[in-house]
């Protein structure tokens, strides 16, 4: 199986996805999701990757999706 890290500057375009994430430490994290409710309120979903990425000092990052394969393409 081959996949790409993508670098922290570029943001998980779905942030409703899993994301597996490479700190600069070399330390290996899994977020379910990259968002936020702005005001706590569900209906003001977005992105909150800037402030994920900054806080864990994340260097790459892949979807989840990416690397797990399904049984069927085994």
């Amino acid at each position: 199986m081959v996949f790409n890290w993508n670098k922290a500057n570029v943001p998980p375009e779905d942030y409703t996805l899993p994301v597996l994430c490479q700190t600069y430490n070399g330390k290996l994290l899994v977020f379910k999701d990259t968002m936020t409710y702005l005001g706590g309120k569900v209906e003001n979903k977005c992105s909150h990757w800037d402030h994920l990425s900054e806080k864990y000092n994340i260097r790459y990052w892949v979807y989840q999706k990416e690397l797990i394969q399904e049984e069927d393409e085994v």
